[in-house]
């Protein structure tokens, strides 16, 4: 979200294939959903948003896009896996375990 509202989305997609799109929703979808507390006119358009969205089956396909992404990250695409390290890790191995 950094590299992206910085307008680097290279950066931001390397670190994340769907970060770019997570941004665009939540900058588009995010106000919409806030504005829409007090307008009428908002309240429709978010309205629309979501009928399309479940026409259009969206949200199944957020959810194989985002296991396809992970699945590929596992195997090493996209810059994964990434190490994983924690002070906890740390402590153990210091102390041999």
């Amino acid at each position: 979200m950094w590299a992206c509202l910085h307008g680097d989305f290279g950066a931001a997609f390397a670190q994340h294939p769907l970060g770019p799109v997570m941004f665009i929703a939540a900058t588009t979808l995010g106000p919409l959903g806030a504005a829409a507390t007090v307008s009428r006119l908002c309240r429709t358009a978010l309205r629309r948003v979501a009928t399309l969205a479940n026409e259009f089956h969206v949200w199944s396909l957020v959810l194989v896009t985002t296991l396809v992404v992970w699945i590929a990250r596992f195997f090493g695409a996209f810059g994964g896996p990434v190490e994983v390290s924690s002070p906890l890790m740390t402590l153990l191995g210091a102390l041999g375990a």
